[in-house]
């Protein structure tokens, strides 16, 4: 299968296309102004309160004829360019696929299947409409969002700076077992105070930061830190050292007990409980000027990324407590880093559950983006060039146009962004469709994405999926069809780009997201969350049909409530979701339609979905689900809750 790098394969019909669609845009462009200019946003609103009464009347006197008169000046040349454009539709490829020059240092291929890798996938609806269009949902300024959070997703992965914050439990604490509390700094602000040693003797700080470069440190009996590793006491006095090296995906992160000057846009601070004292007594004060035991040499070789219990007389049940706490910081940061050529051995056996967290910023070391509403073509040629800057590889403008499909007006909405090369890419749209849904071409977006390639030439691969079902309330039959289209289409997918040559693909995984509008609880629901699709992709967020697990939030906001001062930055719409009382006043509940919902299930209506299918892989590989993220980075910038999955992946031992 070809990937399409352009939207027609004769440069002479791709040059008449870019001719007539720029004889339309002027009107285009005046109509969509003009409409906008009488629906105002809630935002829009509260300015106005401040400014003088007649500068929105002065305004309008102006513009609206500006408008008016280009609308009509320019309406026969567009005429003319819409003869010419509609016909070359036809001849027209269903996406566009676009590679950044500079992808060599954002991933490692994979070698070694049987070395577990994580992976993160996340996806998000962003209401990159027409600006007329956009305004009925609250929103405004569609190029200066797209942009924005182009900049913002890029910017939270190619700039990290994450903040590890170890907690010792009181007393109390230790014995009411209270679990890990996660605080998330603003993603475009610096920490500016943590607690300090002098401060407390009970709370270590520790900052992570990019730095270019990385030395492996060998665990060792006594605990070690140097210029480039931390070491923080246990409970009898001895160090527990974290030693982390980055592969060449990214600059390596380096620990240190002090701040290191350096410009972070994405921060990311980490509350761990530490572990209380085996005898008794208080964790010493993390020092600085602490010199640290002599190292004592081993005979066994270190292992990149791991975090060992060092005194001899700890007991197995410290030293397994210290891998969990090692395990729930490295998972954060990525779980995949300790990879290495020639290591043979077993992926470390999967915890228990699904870790859970709502954040600000977007995971780091995001593997692949699913995107849906990017429907204004300019709009999505801005966000992808942003995209580039940390995924080297988008589908874009996807979709088909024509008068059966969409009226000519606008494409599916669905966009792809991946760090790792992509093998295969094929779009399917629904034919079933009602009301203004008519005007777009929504479906199904499939890709085989390449992993890395074994030592035999075996291709390891993955497969990722994107859609968005029917939107408007009260078309549950419409969407009910088009679920009954995904299996299918996936299965043809799977078949067409199957490489049956010895040795045949490695599926690790195969994934489903998008935005389905519908939730897992609502009781009129239920022909829609019983489907059989939900018997072959797992949603981890579900306990069963038509329930969903205590810690899912919701992921549509109320429109009319978005731009409170509460809710219109990263910060304050975390607070939010994780507050149950307060949470229903800004996002859906799930009986949106029927009446006020019951106080557990306020802010509940979860329809962006992030699954996996097992039965889909390939002989003795195995998926993992480890954590699930809703985040909070794009407030203000969309009426959706971006949702992330991280997954572990890996080939059991023959």
């Amino acid at each position: 299968m070809v990937l399409h790098t352009s939207e027609f394969d004769s440069p002479f019909l791709g040059r008449l296309h870019t001719g007539a669609w720029a004889l339309i845009f002027p009107c285009y462009w005046s109509i969509n102004h003009l409409a906008s200019l009488f629906i105002a946003t809630d935002d829009e609103l509260a300015n106005r309160e401040e400014d003088p009464c007649y500068e929105h009347f002065l305004q309008l006197s102006f513009l609206v004829p500006f408008y008016l008169a280009l609308s009509l000046l320019t309406a026969p040349l567009a005429l003319l360019g819409f003869v010419v454009w509609a016909p070359l539709q036809g001849r027209r490829h269903p996406y566009v696929y676009s590679c950044s020059p500079d992808t060599g240092r954002h991933f490692v291929p994979w070698k070694h299947p049987r070395v577990g890798r994580s992976f993160i996938v996340a996806t998000a609806n962003l209401c990159l409409l027409p600006e007329c269009a956009a305004r009925y949902n609250n929103l405004r300024r569609t190029q200066w969002r797209a942009r924005e959070i182009g900049h913002r997703v890029a910017s939270s992965q190619t700039s990290p700076k994450i903040n590890i914050v170890v907690e010792s439990p009181s007393e109390e604490q230790s014995d009411s077992g209270v679990g890990v509390r996660r605080d998330v700094d603003s993603f475009d602000s610096r920490v500016s105070s943590l607690p300090s040693a002098s401060q407390s003797g009970n709370v270590h700080a520790v900052q992570l930061h990019a730095e270019p470069s990385c030395s492996r440190h060998e665990p060792n009996v006594q605990g070690s830190t140097n210029s480039q590793g931390s070491s923080v006491p246990n409970a009898h006095g001895s160090n527990v050292a974290f030693s982390l090296c980055s592969d060449s995906r990214r600059p390596a992160p380096v620990m240190c007990n002090g701040f290191i000057p350096g410009a972070h846009a994405g921060n990311k601070m980490i509350h761990i409980k530490r572990l209380p004292a085996l005898d008794g007594a208080s964790p010493p004060p993390l020092s600085d000027s602490a010199a640290p035991p002599a190292p004592q040499d081993q005979s066994d070789t270190s292992t990149e990324g791991t975090l060992s219990p060092v005194s001899p007389s700890s007991t197995l049940e410290y030293m397994t407590a210290c891998s969990s706490l090692y395990h729930t910081a490295c998972s954060t940061l990525d779980s995949g880093i300790a990879v290495m050529d020639g290591r043979h051995d077993a992926p470390p056996p999967p915890r228990p559950g699904v870790a859970h967290d709502v954040a600000v910023v977007f995971p780091y070391q995001l593997d692949f983006l699913c995107l849906q509403e990017v429907f204004d073509k300019r709009a999505g040629d801005r966000l992808a060039r942003q995209l580039h800057r940390w995924f080297g590889y988008v589908v874009r403008d996807v979709g088909n146009h024509s008068l059966a499909r969409n009226c000519f007006v606008l494409n599916s909405g669905l966009l792809f962004a991946s760090r790792y090369p992509i093998l295969d890419v094929a779009f399917k749209h629904f034919p079933e469709k009602a009301k203004e849904e008519y005007l777009a071409c929504k479906g199904l977006l499939m890709a085989k994405v390449l992993l890395g390639t074994t030592k035999e030439q075996q291709r390891i691969v993955g497969y990722v999926a994107n859609t968005h079902l029917q939107a408007t309330e009260g078309d549950d039959q419409v969407r009910l069809q088009q679920l009954g289209h995904i299996p299918t289409w996936l299965e043809e997918f799977r078949q067409d780009t199957w490489q049956s040559n010895d040795p045949p693909d490695l599926v690790m995984f195969d994934l489903l997201c998008g935005d389905f509008n519908f939730n897992n609880l609502r009781s009129d629901h239920r022909d829609l969350w019983s489907h059989p699709l939900f018997d072959l992709y797992t949603d981890p967020c579900r306990t069963a049909p038509g329930e969903d697990k205590p810690w899912t939030v919701g992921t549509l906001l109320k429109q009319e409530n978005m731009h409170y001062k509460e809710v219109n930055y990263p910060e304050g719409l975390e607070r939010i979701l994780r507050d149950d009382t307060m949470r229903g006043l800004y996002v859906y509940d799930d009986e949106t339609d029927v009446g006020t919902a019951a106080a557990d299930m306020a802010g509940k209506h979860r329809i962006d979905y992030t699954m996996y299918r097992e039965g889909s892989l390939s002989n003795n590989c195995v998926l993992k689900p480890e954590e699930v993220m809703f985040t909070t980075q794009l407030a203000a910038l969309t009426d959706h809750v971006p949702v992330s999955l991280r997954f572990s992946a890996g080939q059991k031992m023959a």
